[in-house]
């Protein structure tokens, strides 16, 4: 139908350091639609493609959701 609409639903899941500890927090507090799991050593962070997309962007723009953009496929990132 022309949109990437259905696309938007992909999930990735990214292995993060501690130190995104209080960004991923923040995040949190702004749109809770995404999933995050305590490891010993990181944390594992399970989120869709317009959840990344969203966290990445004006106004939001967390540093570590600019790093996850970079490997959604490329049409999505336009």
């Amino acid at each position: 139908m022309g949109h990437l609409s259905v696309v938007e639903h992909l999930t990735f899941t990214y292995k993060v350091g501690k130190g995104y500890k209080e960004e991923i927090f923040k995040a949190l507090l702004e749109k809770p639609f995404f999933k995050v799991t305590e490891e010993k050593d990181c944390f594992l962070i399970t989120a869709n493609a317009r959840t990344i997309l969203e966290l990445s962007s004006p106004p939001y723009e967390f540093e570590m959701f600019k790093k996850f953009r970079s490997f959604l496929p490329k049409v999505l990132r336009q």
